[in-house]
């Protein structure tokens, strides 16, 4: 459904990733579950009537996806137990790209933080509540929806 969901709401690139508090499947599964998930980008992306495919990454490590980062981008990460502020449209330039980690919801461990932090991620909260990780995701592509029409 996440996959789905991200689509419709306009993600230009899906990358799954593992964290500490993840739940591991098995290496030889994580290529069924791209292609998996890809098939369901691809018929969201038909039925939502969008231009451009979404991409599905591989799965990643975290160090990986850190390497990954290009420039121009924005970097948030997504932690109820890391509050620094509340993700509000304001803080999405609309000349960057935009790359929000959601963890999983455990939060993501100190280990995992300090990462972020020294890849210069902003933290922030979404709510007061605590979210399931596919309502987060929901929640920061539709406070970037709204960025990008105000």
């Amino acid at each position: 459904m996440m996959v789905e969901k991200a689509v419709e709401l306009g993600a230009d690139k899906i990358i799954p990733f593992v964290c500490e508090r993840s739940r591991p499947y098995g290496k030889d599964a994580y290529d069924k579950l791209k292609d998996r998930w890809q098939r369901i980008a691809d018929q969201a992306l038909s039925q939502c009537k969008r231009l451009f495919r979404c991409n599905v990454t591989d799965v990643h490590e975290l160090e990986d996806l850190i390497k990954q980062i290009q420039p121009n981008t924005q970097l948030f990460a997504l932690d109820p137990y890391k509050e620094k502020g509340f993700f509000i449209p304001s803080l999405i330039k609309k000349d960057k790209d935009v790359l929000c980690v959601i963890g999983p919801e455990g939060g993501f461990t100190e280990q995992e933080l300090k990462i972020f932090e020294k890849a210069n991620f902003g933290f922030y909260v979404l709510t007061n509540n605590i979210l399931r990780a596919e309502t987060a995701a929901m929640y920061a592509l539709s406070v970037i929806n709204v960025s990008n029409v105000s």
